[in-house]
């Protein structure tokens, strides 16, 4: 029926490959997105960056498990005293700093603690 070269059929071949290829990738974003759970993004929860020791303010440093807002506080006062801590094990020095706060805080920050 058709008369086609040998370079004109792998022509044909690719571009039907292609086209289903297309075809099944345009169904796969049509369809209905509960399905996919690949997908659904929006419900995944992140969790929040932590308040840097030596810049955040008191009420930032609040919201960290093991810190109150006295503790806070003292951070802040202690920070613009004696210049910014060189290592979790400083916050000891602050009043209002105890042991096993100190383990909170530390667990907190454990894997961002390298950024400061």
């Amino acid at each position: 029926m058709f008369h086609l070269t040998p370079q004109e059929r792998s022509v044909l071949a690719g571009f039907l490959t292609v086209c289903l290829v297309g075809s099944v990738v345009h169904y796969a974003f049509n369809r209905d997105a509960r399905t996919l759970r690949w997908v659904k993004t929006a419900g995944t929860k992140t969790r929040p960056h932590p308040p840097d020791i030596n810049t955040s303010t008191a009420q930032a440093l609040d919201k960290v498990p093991g810190i109150g807002p006295k503790t806070a506080q003292n951070i802040v006062e202690y920070r613009a005293r004696h210049g910014p801590f060189s290592s979790l094990e400083a916050l000891r020095k602050v009043k209002g700093v105890t042991p096993r706060n100190l383990v909170r805080i530390q667990r907190y920050y454990r894997e961002t603690w390298q950024e400061f």
